[in-house]
């Protein structure tokens, strides 16, 4: 998916027009590029957050003559998946199984709460 994939989506889904979730979509990352860029975390529960971290200075090599060279430190920004996104991505089944995962969590609680009776 590309932007103006996802523009369509977004105007579909919300009842935009085109122009009118593109304007949307720009303001979201905008929103989320000045955070990172102040050094702060955003996090979406249930999708991920994104955070900056720090590279260290660090010794390379060039690949085309193999003489060593030092890379400058720099500012990365990093990705962590959050529980519902990770679980949606999993194997196509994954809400059969989720919800097989659900029933079993309750029974287990149930069982837990019987054995200390």
């Amino acid at each position: 998916m590309n932007k103006a994939d996802l523009v369509a989506f977004v105007a579909e889904k919300a009842n935009f027009n085109k122009k009118q979730a593109n304007e949307f979509i720009s303001i979201v990352i905008e929103g989320i590029s000045s955070s990172l860029e102040r050094g702060e975390s955003v996090g979406l529960i249930g999708f991920g957050s994104f955070r900056v971290t720090d590279r260290a200075e660090r010794e390379g090599r060039n690949p085309n003559t193999g003489a060593k060279m030092t890379i400058s430190a720099s500012k990365s920004v990093k990705f962590s998946v959050g529980k519902y996104l990770k679980e949606r991505v999993q194997v196509p089944n994954n809400k059969e199984k989720n919800k097989d995962n659900d029933k079993n969590k309750k029974s287990k609680s149930a069982a837990k709460k019987n054995s200390k009776k």
